[in-house]
């Protein structure tokens, strides 16, 4: 693992974990890439760290984003 935040260039080692195991239900290689802008490679999730900062950043956008589309269908129907 290289020992920096992708994305942040965070290098505190305890608040590393690597791309690949961050990925859940909710955060996903797509939507990594959706919401930093930064193509990741299938080779580059065994290497590559996110600190748990931008982790959290990250399901928090996912969440926002769900959020927005699963009130726009709703919205529709209000206006």
């Amino acid at each position: 693992m290289f020992p920096i935040c992708r994305f942040c260039l965070c290098d505190n080692e305890t608040r590393l974990d690597l791309i690949a195991t961050s990925l859940d239900g909710s955060l996903t290689i797509e939507s990594v890439e959706r919401f930093t802008g930064i193509q990741l490679h299938h080779e580059e999730h065994g290497s590559y760290a996110l600190c748990r900062d931008c982790a959290e950043k990250l399901k928090q956008s996912v969440a926002f984003r769900d959020n927005c589309l699963a009130n726009s269908a709703f919205f529709e129907q209000l206006y």
